[in-house]
């Protein structure tokens, strides 16, 4: 008879972990002061395995130091992140690049964790899985995948120069520069003939 597996869908997923560290240093006297940071995240989502896992590195920097007429301030901050993306199928040609596609089409009655083995466990292969029109969510994240590298720099820097007490001019520039790539990769779904999903 049919009997629902509690959390058969909880179960799936993994403790989200994310770790933050951070180090300051600022300093200077009663013209210049300035201020130096840099800190690392490291993310890892609650999808099994590192498919959702994000490193994020920055380094921040400002300064200002101030004359009897001008005032000159730069700040300068640099982001480096790097990991992994679960699984969209979007744009894809292989049908269970889709996580959470596939999730939603496993019955109530089925624990999703007894899928792990989809290389050794002939009912979790492709060839003998339950239905032909769904896919193991652990072929998913594991044969399908994507990382991104990404760069970015930006700041500002600033000069103000003082006419008078009730007259001041302000120059200031900025960029925001920024390079991303992604690279996706998809396994190669083959069947073996003369079995039920072929």
């Amino acid at each position: 008879p049919f009997s629902p597996v509690k959390d058969n869908i909880y179960d799936f997923y993994d403790y989200g972990m994310q770790f933050s560290n951070s180090i300051n240093m600022s300093g200077g006297n009663e013209k210049t002061t300035f201020f130096l940071s840099y800190n690392n995240v490291n993310a890892d989502g609650t999808i099994p395995t590192d498919v959702d896992k994000n490193i994020k590195n920055a380094v921040s920097f400002s300064a200002k130091t101030q004359g009897k007429k001008i005032t000159a301030t730069t700040v300068l901050h640099y982001v480096n992140r790097h990991g992994s993306l679960t699984p969209d199928g979007y744009g894809s040609t292989n049908a269970a690049a889709n996580l959470y596609s596939e999730l939603l089409q496993i019955p109530r009655d089925f624990s999703i964790v007894d899928f792990k083995d989809y290389k050794n466990d002939k009912y979790n292969t492709l060839d003998y899985y339950y239905t032909p029109y769904a896919f193991n969510p652990y072929f998913a994240i594991n044969e399908n995948q994507s990382k991104f590298f990404e760069n970015r720099i930006y700041g500002s820097m600033q000069l103000d120069y003082k006419f008078f007490d009730w007259l001041s001019a302000t120059w200031r520039v900025g960029t925001d520069v920024s390079s991303l790539s992604r690279i996706d990769w998809e396994a190669i779904m083959k069947f073996t003939p003369g079995t039920p999903n072929a």
